[in-house]
Parts: structure tokens; C-alpha cells; sequence
């Protein structure tokens, strides 16, 4: 069972689901406005919720939930850097001060009956950790907002760390040592979070199959919402997938073979962003797995945490986390070989000769740039579908010849 919630039925829409609480009043007329943030943290999902709300961003205004057009995809994960750096008085992050530029002017002008805004962000719960980090988001919102909902998922932490060694081996040199590392101390991050914005607007979930309405995120997602089933369409595809031993050996080798310190931004974007897609197409499957012993000892150092998460959130349950590991392999997983590693770099090179690993026209893999170019920019005006194919063949001929070169 997941924590105790209460829903209320507005005039305007429907309430989202609380946490665990004692009561609930009915809305106040008067309320300004509230803010329901998705603070992830990593690996839970988040990125299949923000495609969702980017999609259906117009169903979910006649269901009395706005959506902000002007952030990527709806995403404040960088807004984190700016809150940090207000929160200890150093040089605030360039881009995230203009994400939040562009969310406070959209705020500002939204209507009236913009009374209920959802934003996403999983760095948020992922990297403020301190009160005073917290209290700093909320003193950037209370100018828009006098109420809030916050929304988070909870996962087993073995799971975290080896979800998130995967996706962090694409982008920089990780030791295989960090499979397991940094668990999430889940009953500090609730007290932080509860104690600046008041327990009564925490709402934990459980991110696990079993615990998740209708097994995956979107539906359990909407269900937090307090949208009516079938109100909404909740399909998603499932992003960032695992990659193989081979393909995470790829990387550890790529990122080894450079200077100390070097990371993806060393670079050209979008060629290094074709390479990953290329993989990520023909190189998914579970990756190298910590032993089960190792996993299960792992977890055991968050048990006290755990456990008190447990009985103050989730009291109706006899355990916090399933206490199945059987996904783990007795022994670790070995690296990959040589000639594992091989296939992937030639099949690498292979999709980016061809160009067939390029942007496609699903709308999760474009950017704000790209889904906002006007008419006549790749669109169907003028220059349409054929102008933005020259441009695309342009694009594959010249990375053809840097590769050849």
C-alpha cells in the first residue's frame, strides 16, 4: 500500500492526492495560486513524466493543470544550480538564471486561471539536500504561489545507484566502483523538504511495479494528479534503457583513452549525441550488476532510514522496499572484452557514416529549439519536409567526411 491521501473535488479541476495527513480543508477562494513540483530524484522515471506533460500539455489545461511553455519540456532540473548558489551566495549558473527568467515572466503573465502549475525538475530533489537550499526554491516561488504539492518517488537505492552508474558512464569516466555508491538517505530528504514546505504538502510514492497504478509511471503519475482513469492519455515510451556490458565499456574506454577530467563536452554535440543514439538503438540490455550480496549490503546501510520512512509515511506497510534481489548475479559482471567493445565502436561508426542514427520525429528527441522552429525552417512552409532533409543530408556528408578525414 502506498501512503494515505485525500482528494478534494474543485470546481476548476481536480486536487492532486496528498501524502500522508490528518485533514483537509476545502480551497479557498482567495488561494493565488499553486505550484505542484515533481522533484523526481534520478532514475524514477522522470524523464518519461516531462515527455508526458510536454505532449499533453493542452489536455491537461481543460483539466485544470498548466504546463510552463517556456522551460525545456517543462523541466527545472537546472534550476537546482541557481537555487544552490542563492542558498551559499556564490555566482549563480547562466543558463539556469534564464530558465528561471523565462518561468518567473510566464508566471507573471499567465491568466487568471492558470491556478495550478505543474513543473518537473528531478535535480531538484536529487541535489537540494540542505534547509537552506529548500527554503531558497520556495522564497523564488512564494511570489507566485501561497500553496504547493510536491511529488516525489521513492526506489530501492541499489536500484538507483546501477540505473544511474549507467546513465552517468555515457557522459563522463566512472569507476566501476560507483555501481554502488551514495545511497539516498530518503528519511533526511523528507524531513528537509516537509519541514520548509510543510508536511501536509509532501506527497512520497513508491517506484516500484507492484506499488505503481497500473504497473508503470504515467498512470501512477496521473493517479497522483488526481486526474479521473481514462481522462488523459498515459502511453509513454520508455526512455534512457540500459546499455550492455559492451556499450558501457565503450565508454569507460573512451572516456579513459582522454585527459583526466575530459567529458562528453570535449565533443561535437551533436555528433557525440548521434553516437549515443546509436547505441542506445542497438545496444540495450541489462547492464554489468554488482553481486547479489554486494546489492543487499548496499541497501542494509539505509535500513534505520528506511524503516522510518516506513512508519511515518507508509505505516500500513510491513516493509518500505521489496526485499527481492534475485536480478543479481552471484558473482558481478565481468567487463566486456576487447572484441565485445569492437562490435559496438564499429557499429558506432557504421550508424554515423549512414546518418541513420539522426534526429527522428518523435517529439521526446527534440529539443525546445527544434519543436519551436518556425514554418519553413524544416516544417511544411516554405523549404517544408524536402528543405529540411538537404539540410539533414548536409549535416551526414559533412560528419562523413570529418570521420573519413
Amino acid at each position: 500500500m502506498s501512503a494515505i491521501r485525500l482528494r478534494i473535488e474543485q470546481p476548476t479541476g481536480v486536487v492532486p492526492g496528498r501524502g500522508t495527513r490528518c485533514g483537509a480543508t476545502a480551497r479557498d477562494d482567495n488561494v493565488k495560486r499553486e505550484a505542484i513540483l515533481h522533484i523526481g530524484p534520478m532514475k524514477t522515471g522522470s524523464t518519461s513524466i516531462q515527455g508526458w506533460m510536454r505532449r499533453n500539455r493542452d489536455t491537461l489545461s481543460t483539466l485544470g493543470l498548466h504546463v510552463p511553455r517556456r522551460t525545456e519540456v517543462a523541466n527545472l532540473s537546472k534550476l537546482s544550480k541557481l537555487v544552490t548558489a542563492r542558498a551559499n551566495g556564490s555566482t549563480p549558473d547562466s543558463i539556469a538564471t534564464e530558465r528561471w527568467t523565462r518561468l518567473s515572466e510566464e508566471l507573471a503573465e499567465s491568466p487568471e486561471s492558470a491556478r495550478r502549475v505543474l513543473i518537473s525538475g528531478e535535480m531538484l530533489g536529487q541535489r537540494l539536500r540542505e534547509s537552506s537550499e529548500v527554503a531558497a526554491l520556495k522564497a523564488m516561488l512564494d511570489p507566485y504561489f501561497d500553496r504547493y504539492t510536491i511529488i516525489l518517488y521513492l526506489r530501492r537505492q541499489d536500484e538507483i545507484s546501477v540505473s544511474l552508474y549507467n546513465t552517468q558512464i555515457s557522459h563522463r569516466a566512472v569507476p566501476i566502483e560507483d555501481l554502488l555508491s551514495d545511497p539516498i538517505d530518503y528519511a533526511a530528504l523528507l524531513d528537509t523538504w516537509s519541514g520548509v514546505f510543510g508536511r501536509e504538502a509532501i506527497m512520497p510514492r513508491l517506484f516500484a511495479r507492484a506499488d505503481l497504478v497500473g504497473g508503470d509511471i504515467i498512470t501512477d503519475f496521473a493517479a497522483a494528479l488526481g486526474l479521473p482513469a481514462g481522462s488523459i492519455d498515459t502511453s509513454a515510451k520508455v526512455k534512457n534503457q540500459s546499455m550492455t556490458p559492451a556499450a558501457q565499456s565503450f565508454f569507460a574506454r573512451l572516456y579513459g583513452s582522454m585527459d583526466q577530467g575530459s567529458n562528453r563536452s570535449k565533443f561535437d554535440p551533436d555528433t557525440f549525441a548521434l553516437m549515443v543514439r546509436a547505441i542506445a538503438r542497438q545496444h540495450t540490455g541489462p547492464g554489468r550488476l554488482p553481486s547479489r550480496d554486494a546489492a543487499i549490503a548496499f541497501t542494509r546501510t539505509m535500513d534505520v532510514s528506511n524503516e522510518r520512512v516506513r512508519q511515518e509515511w507508509f505505516p500500513d506497510r510491513e516493509r518500505l522496499f521489496s526485499d527481492d534481489y534475485s536480478r543479481y548475479p552471484e558473482d558481478p559482471t565481468p567487463e566486456a572484452s576487447t572484441e565485445e567493445v569492437l562490435k559496438v565502436a564499429i557499429s558506432v561508426v557504421e550508424r554515423l557514416l549512414v546518418g541513420t542514427a539522426d534526429r527522428g520525429s518523435d517529439p521526446d528527441d527534440l529539443d525546445d529549439a527544434a519543436a519551436a522552429r518556425p514554418r519553413g525552417e524544416g516544417g511544411r512552409g516554405k523549404g517544408g519536409r524536402r528543405g529540411g532533409q538537404r539540410k539533414a543530408n548536409d549535416r551526414r556528408a559533412r560528419r562523413a567526411a570529418q570521420i573519413g578525414a
